[in-house]
């Protein structure tokens, strides 16, 4: 089946792949193989396609740090809370699924790809506020990013995982600051009562970037849109 959706899915038009119940080096690296060959006939550039690696069992968990790094195409991974709790014979709460979505959280970074989902279940929605602090808190414990079951769920998800002004602004002052501490000579700077060094200014810089990537693409789909 995967084979079968894989030809009909892998075109110019589509940039990545979600690689369900992902089980080990060789599964993936066989869909790569398969992928680069449907460029190839499809005169894509290969490697064009991407894969999103899900973790849906535990004997998944345990090869994570090699299915993360199995592929180039590979740019994110998730814990498929609702599957992978059912596998492990456990409730799909925040509570019980709290350490595989942190240990996969560790692994993705280790790994140099994005960490995406939600610390709680991706079946949470109805009372929008809750969701909202959720998805803040899911953002705090090093999330990315997430899929979506329903559509009350996007515009908080997509509030929520971009950078607000007030970070931003508070960024640029920590950039800022730091330039006038280095042509000063110092290696740290005072900025609201606190000291400011290494750790923060490299937050400070990818959250920068990262609101530029965000804002970007947003413009890029604006303009589709409007055709």
């Amino acid at each position: 089946l995967a084979v079968r959706d894989i030809e009909h899915s892998v075109c110019p038009d589509v940039d990545g792949i979600a690689v369900t119940k992902a089980t080990g080096v060789s599964h993936l690296q066989l869909l790569d193989e398969l992928v680069s060959e449907l460029e190839q006939k499809r005169g894509m550039t290969v490697g064009h396609t991407r894969f999103i690696t899900m973790i849906e069992t535990p004997e998944a968990f345990f090869r994570i740090r090699d299915i993360t790094t199995a592929s180039s195409r590979i740019i994110a991974c998730n814990i498929g809370g609702e599957d992978f709790a059912l596998n492990c014979n456990m409730q799909p709460t925040g509570e019980a699924l709290f350490y595989p979505k942190q240990h996969m959280i560790i692994a993705a970074n280790a790994a140099g790809i994005m960490p995406l989902g939600f610390i709680d279940s991706v079946a949470t929605f109805g009372d929008w506020e809750h969701f909202r602090k959720m998805v803040r808190r899911s953002r705090d414990f090093g999330f990315m990013g997430a899929g979506c079951i329903h559509p009350g769920q996007v515009t908080i998800v997509n509030e929520e995982y971009k950078p607000s002004a007030a970070e931003v602004d508070y960024a640029r002052k920590v950039i800022a600051l730091d330039r006038e501490a280095a042509a000063a000579g110092r290696g740290s700077f005072a900025l609201d009562g606190k000291m400011i060094d290494i750790p923060i200014i490299v937050r400070a810089e990818r959250l920068l970037r990262r609101f530029d990537a965000i804002t970007a693409r947003e413009t890029r789909t604006l303009a589709v849109m409007k055709g």
